[in-house]
């Protein structure tokens, strides 16, 4: 493996470089790890059909509180040097990239790649503890310390509420055997890209992206699936599914009318381990601009005999 690195001069000329590459924040997608990127999402992405995520609230939270986490590190440690990289680094080979957060050289001159994540405290609860890194966060930086050369890295999370911060620090050593293993999910998702074969499917995740990878029919086209069990199921289950909705909804209907009958004209009501309200809402006026979707409609054959 060559390993080269790129000073990062702007934004625009970094997310075009690493556009080539599989990096450390998509990796764990490739065993369908990943909370936010799907193994077909990442296929997609490395092929050039990047799926449009605009900034939001939460990413630039993420990127302006990095800073003050990487000064709590150095006020835990206050016997390393640590220092922000500012770099891409990448292998042609293997095509694999990462953007290191930090760098810092423990007291005994070692490199350590230190991975920054700013978690809500909610978030944090259900999904970390002292021990425990969820695993995509874990993959991500095994694969800094590997691509950089370190001799271990660092998880830090600041997990934040509305009125404190709390860092906490995990050490993660380097481990061949998981590197390895990373290494060989790198690859098979690289056959399938450079063959334009397509992972499996997450439906539970997918169906967004499905629906903007086919988002027009063909007039007039008709695909035969009756030899396709599965599909007989699906359209069965969709019936199922269809008609619990319409009574869950009926249900709740009734009960919200209960509801509104009790409160009448008031817009709260005290209620024991509750808070309840039935207050007026204000919409704008707006025009709703002309667009076009497809629906899937599943309806029920008769059968004659």
């Amino acid at each position: 493996m060559t390993v080269e690195r790129e000073q990062r001069t702007t934004d625009e000329a970094w997310l075009e470089r690493r556009r080539a590459f599989l990096n450390a924040s998509q990796g764990a997608a490739t065993d369908d790890l990943h909370p936010w990127i799907t193994r077909l999402e990442l296929w997609n992405t490395l092929r050039g059909f990047e799926v449009p995520k605009p900034d939001n609230a939460m990413m630039l939270r993420g990127r302006d509180l990095e800073e003050p986490g990487a000064i709590g590190v150095q006020r835990a440690k206050p016997g390393w040097r640590i220092w922000n990289p500012n770099e891409y680094l990448f292998d042609r080979a293997t095509r694999i990239g990462c953007t290191p957060d930090r760098y810092a050289t423990d007291e005994k001159g070692r490199l350590i790649v230190i991975q920054i994540k700013v978690v809500a405290a909610p978030t944090f609860k259900r999904n970390w503890d002292d021990n425990l890194i969820p695993p995509y966060v874990l993959w991500q930086n095994q694969h800094e310390i590997n691509l950089c050369g370190a001799y271990a890295g660092l998880v830090a999370a600041l997990e934040i509420d509305a009125y404190t911060h709390n860092l906490h620090l995990y050490e993660v050593p380097q481990h061949d055997k998981a590197w390895q293993y990373m290494l060989s999910r790198y690859a098979w998702m690289w056959q399938h890209v450079d063959a334009g074969t397509e992972p499996p499917r997450n439906y539970a995740r997918d169906g967004a992206l499905l629906a903007m990878m086919f988002p027009h029919a063909k007039t007039g086209s008709v695909v035969d699936l009756r030899a396709d069990n599965r599909i007989q199921f699906l359209c069965s289950e969709r019936e199922r599914l269809s008609e619990a909705m319409k009574a869950a909804k009926e249900e709740r209907d009734a009960v919200d009318a209960e509801i509104i009958d009790k409160m009448k004209d008031n817009e709260a009501a005290l209620v024991r381990g509750w808070r309840l309200t039935y207050k007026e809402q204000h919409r704008r006026e707006h025009m709703v601009k002309a667009t076009s979707f497809r629906v899937i409609r599943c309806v029920k054959e008769e059968t004659v005999g």
